[in-house]
């Protein structure tokens, strides 16, 4: 009489293996998580200065900031309001991850750039002016 031997993997190597990749998942999910997050915030902040050169061309051809006589212009939700539209700007990257908020008058603005969930801000104060980061409501002015 002749033995079969079966091969394969035992039911404690096979909870060993998936156990594994459970702890390797757990540790890199949220690493990949974290880049996510840093990568879309360094993409917004990189989105201030051609907003900035945005504005300050409307200046120089019109001499106010205020784009399509608006005072308040925002790019909320993926979509324009008419000011943003005048001013012939767009986020690159996600543009449905931020909110884009300026505070427009003839001669000075203000830029608060807020993301939707996470409650992270950058805000940059009028013109070549100082910028400020960070969580929860923003300040009346940068530090």
């Amino acid at each position: 009489m002749s033995q079969t031997k079966t091969t394969g993997f035992t039911l404690i190597e096979l909870m060993i293996v998936v156990a594994i990749i459970a702890i390797i998942a757990g540790i890199a999910l949220p690493i990949y998580n974290n880049y996510v997050v840093t990568s879309q915030a360094a993409t917004a902040r990189a989105n201030v200065d051609p907003l900035r050169l945005a504005l300050e061309d409307f200046f120089i051809d019109n001499n106010t900031y205020k784009a399509g006589g608006a005072s308040s212009l925002t790019w909320s939700g993926g979509a324009p309001n008419a000011g943003m539209t005048a001013l012939g700007w767009r986020p690159s990257g996600d543009m449905n991850q931020y909110n884009y908020q300026v505070s427009a008058s003839d001669t000075s603005y203000d830029i608060v750039v807020r993301h939707v969930s996470d409650g992270t801000w950058v805000r940059c104060e009028n013109r070549l002016g100082k910028c400020c980061s960070g969580h929860g409501t923003p300040p009346a002015a940068c530090p």
